[in-house]
């Protein structure tokens, strides 16, 4: 797997930037160097304390002395505190102490989409629409969180492999936008913000005009460089370039690869459009329609296998192959080409089983956007449990749940005597301590009642337990969500926070819990110690944040 740094082929760093390394910054104990950027390096770190590996950004000490820089790295760390979501890399602290402010974030071992294309061509058509899928998936949250990304391209989105998947992960707020009203044309330069391959008409023009339509032209035009092998507009000039995405239609992906098929063609020439009402106006419509696209001749195919209870093939041998053709490699394949010591991969029975839940999930998503819930969550719940703490799936699964329950005339999911049956099972297996049968059982209960709170609070006491930590996080924040003034949620989501290195979001929920009980012992220390902590200058605080989550960001 390819690695940020640590490795012979290092991917995205130059000999250049290859770089002497400090042996500790604050708390952190430097491993390696793993690349450089105009205004900050990134380190691979240990935290000597919890011995967690991370992923430091470093602004430099020129950054450091430029206020916009420095404006432009707070922001970063702003933003990410708000977001938490499987496909947006984590912030863990931000620390601005001593003269050189960094970020600690989620070490993702992994490869960005740039590097995959310059170094193997473009993607499969599937491998293309699964990270298009799962990065609008990423905007749709940050669009419901009022945030705009502002600089969505190919070298921005990390692929990893995570419980034998291939994940893609956004990174890099630096440019994002908030909901609240503030100075926008932050960059390394103070100049409009963004990159100009990706970079739609309307934020050429303004950058404070960028909506959540701004974002889905810039994937759009990730989408097309990841099928075609280039940007749309490559040739140029900078204001050649800039002309042409306000003017000029791009070349038809089909002619450029005629593996298109037609209506990912349309999709990725709509989100493309000129005027940002011609486009998708949300998240949620373009995932729709990815969802509808009719599948390849190799997804048909796992789709077929995995009907008839069979193994998918890893290879993804189809016909243009039996032709005598070469067909591209596949995520898994490039990800296997950047181990040391690469041989031969050979499908084993866990590749199998990853390529039939990811059939599953596919075909999941299109069920339930066609409407066919029942079906859709059958197989969201097959994929939960093939992958418990899989935070991606208990989202869909959290998703659906919601509107089937919002779509008259559907019967219940669960007959009452069947969920008497799961609620004495999720009472029996919890004393039993066992915490992946309780996720089960909690899962099958929420789908008829997505809001109990009883059972969201067993689910993520259960997750804990599994050591699905993140899973429980995602539980408790739609417990206080829909229970916002529930103390047992608050309590245990600050639980989960402070674990995850959120402090000032934790403090906050504890000072909530002492100011309703002022006698509350635990609720006053814990308010005491976390704001200690936070006086020393080593967490980031958005006191503007009603909802900060996690974050993000690679280098700028």
């Amino acid at each position: 797997m390819y690695r940020f740094g640590g490795l012979p082929r290092e991917f995205g760093m130059s000999s250049a930037s290859r770089i002497t390394a400090p042996s500790h910054i604050g708390k952190y104990r430097i491993l390696c160097h793993l690349k450089s950027g105009g205004m900050a390096a990134v380190y691979k770190a240990e935290d000597t304390g919890s011995g967690r590996i991370v992923a430091l950004k470093v602004l430099t000490d020129e950054s450091a002395g430029q206020q916009k820089r420095l404006e432009r790295f707070r922001r970063e760390a702003r933003q990410g505190a708000r977001l938490r979501h499987e496909n947006i890399v984590t912030l863990y602290e931000f620390v601005e102490g001593d003269g050189q402010p960094y970020i600690a974030m989620e070490f993702v071992d992994g490869i960005d989409v740039e590097e995959l294309i310059r170094e193997f061509g473009p993607l499969r058509i599937e491998d293309a629409r699964s990270i298009v899928t799962q990065i609008a998936q990423a905007l749709d949250y940050a669009h419901r969180m009022d945030m705009v990304h502002r600089d969505i391209k190919p070298s921005n989105i990390l692929i990893t492999r995570r419980h034998g998947r291939c994940i893609a992960k956004l990174t890099d707020l630096g440019l994002a936008r908030g909901g609240i009203e503030e100075e926008s044309r932050v960059t390394a330069d103070g100049s409009t913000v963004g990159t100009v391959d990706y970079m739609p008409p309307e934020q050429a023009r303004d950058s404070g005009s960028a909506d959540i339509r701004s974002d889905i032209y810039s994937l759009g035009c990730s989408l097309y460089h990841m099928l075609s092998g280039a940007p749309p507009f490559a040739e140029g000039s900078i204001i050649e370039r800039l002309m042409k995405h306000a003017k000029t239609e791009p070349a038809d992906l089909r002619t450029i690869n005629p593996e298109v098929p037609d209506d990912l063609w349309a999709i990725c020439h709509r989100m493309m459009a000129k005027k940002p009402q011609q486009r998708y106006q949300t998240p949620t419509e373009l995932l729709t329609d990815l969802a509808h696209t009719a599948p390849t001749a190799e997804s048909a195919a796992a789709a077929r296998m995995t009907e008839a209870g069979g193994a998918t093939p890893l290879d993804g041998t189809d016909a243009e192959e039996a032709a005598g053709t070469e067909p591209p490699l596949s995520l898994d394949e490039r990800m296997g080409k950047g181990q040391v010591q690469h041989t031969d991969h050979k499908p084993t029975p866990s590749d199998e089983a990853r390529r039939i839940v990811d059939t599953q999930f596919q075909h999941a998503t299109h069920a339930i956007a066609t409407g066919n819930y029942d079906y859709g969550m059958t197989l969201l719940l097959n994929c939960c449990n093939a992958e418990p703490g899989n935070v991606m799936f208990h989202q869909a699964l959290h998703q659906a749940q919601h509107g089937r329950k919002s779509t008259p005339g559907l019967k219940p999911w669960r007959s009452l005597p069947v969920q008497l049956l799961l609620r004495a099972g999720l009472k029996v297996y919890g004393i039993c301590r066992q915490p992946l049968r309780v996720l089960r059982c909690a899962r099958e209960l929420l789908t008829c009642e997505p809001n109990d709170v009883s059972t969201q609070l067993d689910m993520a006491r259960a997750a804990r337990r599994a050591g699905f930590i993140n899973l429980a996080g995602c539980v408790l924040d739609g417990a206080h969500q829909s229970h916002p003034k529930h103390e047992r949620v608050r309590r245990a989501l600050a639980e989960v926070l402070e674990e995850q290195g959120e402090i000032p979001r934790s403090l906050a929920l504890w000072e909530e819990i002492a100011r309703a009980n002022s006698l509350d012992g635990e609720a006053n220390r814990k308010v005491r110690d976390l704001s200690a902590r936070i006086a020393t200058g080593k967490f980031y605080a958005d006191s503007k944040s009603k909802r900060p989550t996690r974050g993000n960001s690679l280098i700028s």
